[in-house]
Order: C-alpha cells, then sequence, then structure tokens
C-alpha cells in the first residue's frame, strides 16, 4: 500500500519543481523586458539593472541544477568541489554572463565580441555559470 503513495509523491514533487522552474523562468524573462523598457525610456543604465539580469539567469541556472543538489544532500561522505569543473565551465561562462555588466560598469572599455551577438547567448551563458556552478558541489 506504501509503495503505491510513493509514486504519486514523486509525481507531485517533479510537478512543483517544474513549476517553479517555469514561473521563475517567466518572472526573469518579464524583469529583462521591464529593464529593457526602461532604459530605452529614460536612457538611465545603473549597476543594478546591468546586474539584474545576469543574476537571475544565474539564479535559474542554480535553480535547474537543484535535483542534483538535494540528491548528494542524501549521501553520506563529505562535500567536494570539481574545481576543473568550474575553471573549464564555470570561469568562460561566468565571464560571458557579466560581459555587459563588466562593459557599462566596469574595466572593459571598448567591446571585443561581434556586435551580432544576441543577447540570449549572454543570457545562456549566465544559466550554464549557474547550473555549473551547483553541480560542481557532490558528495564523495
Amino acid at each position: 500500500m506504501e509503495s503505491n503513495k510513493l509514486p504519486g509523491l514523486k509525481v507531485l514533487g517533479h510537478l512543483l519543481y517544474a513549476v517553479l522552474l517555469l514561473g521563475y523562468l517567466f518572472l526573469v524573462n518579464y524583469l529583462d523586458l521591464a529593464l529593457v523598457r526602461y532604459n530605452s525610456t529614460y536612457f538611465n543604465i545603473t549597476w543594478l539593472i546591468v546586474l539584474a539580469v545576469p543574476v537571475s539567469y544565474i539564479i535559474f541556472g542554480c535553480l535547474l541544477g537543484l535535483e542534483h543538489i538535494v540528491r548528494q544532500t542524501r549521501k553520506g561522505g563529505a562535500w567536494s568541489v570539481a574545481i576543473v569543473r568550474l575553471i573549464f565551465l564555470g570561469l568562460p561562462s561566468l565571464y560571458f554572463s557579466f560581459y555587459w555588466s563588466m562593459y557599462f560598469i566596469g574595466p572593459i572599455r571598448k567591446p571585443i565580441l561581434p556586435a551580432w551577438l544576441p543577447q540570449q547567448f549572454f543570457s545562456v551563458a549566465a544559466v550554464v555559470f549557474g547550473y555549473a556552478l551547483i553541480t560542481s558541489f557532490q558528495k564523495k
């Protein structure tokens, strides 16, 4: 009798996880569009606006890897960090995540990437960074 309830709980858990992911994705897209609209209306780019969108997509990437962390917490053993994963996947995606932020408020004074690169490239890089960050923690 108990085994019949367990699959239902798993389905409910996955459904809630999917609703959380989709809800957050809609929220991030709304934030992104609202900030673009604000910038085009007032022509005022502040550091908060420039950092809000990449950070929100990084959080989304972390939410994608949440299931990995939940599985890892159930394991026994000590936590370890996949440094190689963070260096070769995390650092480049972190750089591209905050590329325009560094251009507007930081050390990059002249853009070196081609202007035809779509904004989605940088958003996807932020999601990849968040996912790489959260999945690089594991128990051994």
